[in-house]
């Protein structure tokens, strides 16, 4: 599992793409309410692509552990239908 989050996070900071938690947690086939500190580790900019669907930015964050061009590109991914589009257009 950490594996596959690990080459999600890659492609989405390769890309400058936003996904929602959402849309990862149903990709993933993950509860309802999973723990995304365990999922994802501690805060920090190659983690702040996940985002909340209802203002694009991470949870719980500071300033400093959000990427400096989190805003960069317009998308993000609210599906987990995308999020696999997205994936195998980037080959992962």
């Amino acid at each position: 599992m950490h594996q596959r989050i690990t080459q999600i996070l890659d492609c989405l900071n390769r890309t400058e793409t936003r996904a929602t938690y959402g849309a990862l947690r149903d990709f993933l086939g993950l509860d309802l309410r999973p723990n995304w500190k365990e999922l994802l580790g501690e805060n920090r900019p190659y983690c702040s692509w996940i985002v909340r669907k209802s203002n694009g930015k991470p949870s719980r964050y500071t300033p400093e552990e959000i990427h400096p061009n989190l805003e960069s590109h317009p998308l993000t991914i609210t599906t987990a239908a995308k999020l696999e589009e997205f994936l195998n257009e980037n080959k992962i």
